[in-house]
């Protein structure tokens, strides 16, 4: 009896294609969704309270800094997972006859 995978790499690329992708969307979007924020919350931007736009610009500084790098970060090691996954599945992926 065989025990054969035959997943082939170009379905790997494939799948890391895609999710490189996603990341790069979810990250386009949190900046853009940021960047609207700040806009909003300046002089003149529609929302602005003295305070509360100080504080949210605080706010939005911190997530930039250390909370996108995180996520950054996760991305990263998510697609590393995947690709070592693959390897593995590439390394077992055999025909017994």
């Amino acid at each position: 009896m065989a025990q054969y995978i035959n997943m082939q790499q170009t379905e790997y690329d494939e799948i890391q294609t895609k999710l490189a992708a996603i990341h790069e969307e979810i990250l386009t979007g949190e900046e853009t969704i940021r960047n609207k924020i700040i806009e909003l919350t300046q002089i003149e931007g529609g929302f602005y309270v003295a305070l509360i736009s100080t504080q949210v610009h605080s706010l939005l500084s911190t997530l930039e800094g250390y909370a996108l790098e995180k996520i950054k970060e996760s991305f990263e090691m998510t697609e590393q997972t995947i690709s070592a996954f693959a390897d593995a599945v590439i390394q077992i992926d055999v025909v017994d006859e």
